[in-house]
């Protein structure tokens, strides 16, 4: 191969590294200089069919959702938009912001919203021996490298159901961090969240609290994380507000379904993992994959009606990946399962009332992926969804454009 082929390859590589493993492979980079910089991204998708047919709830069998998950509708939408910003005040204090737009899906009044999705402050030392760091402000989770991914980033245009079940897809909440990095590439840190962001509230208790560690290995030809994670999240009277009395739905204004409040206490653990070995300077093999655990502890109420209710809820998904110059093809299996018990009264009219009644259902999705990267800022991607995250098969095809550009970085 001629030197410019092999820098060429190179660079085109390290675009598509960064869909398909983009936090993964990376550490906290505690060690990075930071830098100002602006940089932009926007997502364009067509999709064959929706997720779910008018005035019908995105509600899997078995679990409490709510958050952003909106199920995903037919035609074109702009999955996402957004501008963030960071900004070197001296070589150890930073700020960060970040707004945009996601395009909330089927049923939702608030995909044009303008969102600011982080605006926080941090300081770090000089990583001598040790990296360590404080931030604090509105951000994104660090204990899983999918709490700060969006289409823009992850290599599928859609979520994980995972995320879209026990975080309400997306997590932003106001809160701080410390964080740590050791010369081993061991890293971790502690984070404290107010609590608007689910699946917790902002009770007088607090909001929820994590706690992770992670190891990163790198070579010449192979690069893999391992971590795992473990929070605690409160919640006071949490209801799916997605369809609850004051969101319309369609020509439909009457709810989809009660307003069943939760409270209680839920206890999240997860493993996550990735590995990328580079076969040559064209070919390369990856797997990344999560897990998670959520036990939830508390009560559902709905006017006069209260039901006592423990909750397991387990769940993975894996994605193999073959590289070969600009090209990524990979597919993601997803899997959930969910145990709940009641007891009291209200029990059986809650238990259809919150949907938590599973028959023995249980949610899975198959998606293949093909990803172009056609310029060096700009990807072509096609995806066959088979969709049984609900009783009835919603199969897709997904064809999408992403641009991500850095739009200015100081010298």
């Amino acid at each position: 191969m001629s030197c410019p082929s092999r820098l060429l390859a190179t660079a085109y590589g390290s675009a598509l590294l960064s869909f398909s493993a983009n936090l993964f492979a990376h550490g906290l980079a505690m060690d990075s200089p930071r830098t100002t910089a602006l940089d932009a991204a926007v997502v364009g998708t067509w999709r064959s069919a929706a997720a779910v047919d008018d005035n019908t709830a995105w509600r899997m069998p078995g679990f409490l959702m709510g958050g952003e998950s909106w199920p995903v509708d037919e035609g074109v939408s702009l999955d996402e938009v957004n501008l963030s910003g960071q900004y070197a005040i001296d070589p150890n204090v930073y700020a960060v912001a970040k707004a945009g737009i996601h395009s909330g899906g089927k049923g939702s009044d608030h995909g044009d919203t303008l969102e600011v999705q982080h605006a926080y402050l941090g300081w770090r030392n000089n990583c001598a021996p040790f990296c360590t760091a404080v931030e604090a402000g509105k951000m994104s989770a660090l204990f899983s490298p999918a709490m700060a991914e969006h289409a823009s980033t992850r290599l599928l245009s859609e979520s994980s159901l995972l995320l879209d079940t026990l975080f309400g897809r997306d997590f932003h909440d106001q809160g701080a961090r410390i964080l740590w990095q050791s010369p081993w590439g061991i890293s971790g840190g502690v984070e404290h969240w107010r609590g608007q962001a689910f699946p917790s509230t902002a009770t007088d208790d607090g909001g929820n609290n994590d706690i992770f560690i992670r190891y990163d290995f790198h070579s010449d030809t192979v690069t893999a994380t391992l971590g795992g994670w473990a929070m605690r999240a409160d919640a006071e009277n949490r209801i799916d507000h997605r369809y609850s009395a004051d969101h319309s739905h369609g020509n439909n204004t009457t709810p989809l379904f009660p307003s069943v409040g939760f409270t209680g206490a839920t206890d999240l653990q997860g493993l996550h993992a990735s590995a990328r070995w580079q076969l040559s300077h064209l070919w390369a093999l990856s797997v990344s994959g999560e897990w998670m655990n959520a036990d939830a502890d508390g009560f559902l109420q709905n006017n006069q009606r209260t039901a006592d209710l423990r909750s397991q809820i387990r769940g993975y998904w894996v994605q193999p990946a073959i590289h070969w110059r600009t090209h990524t093809l990979a597919l993601r299996s997803e899997r959930l399962q969910a145990d709940n018990y009641l007891e009291g009264a209200g029990a059986p009219a809650l238990t259809l009332d919150s949907g938590l009644s599973t028959n023995g259902y249980t949610p899975e999705r198959l998606s293949l992926v093909w990803l172009w990267q056609w310029k060096s800022n700009l990807a072509l991607r096609v995806e066959a969804v088979d969709d049984r995250s609900l009783p009835d098969d919603a199969s897709r095809m997904v064809i999408g454009i992403v641009w991500r550009q850095n739009l200015w970085r100081a010298k």
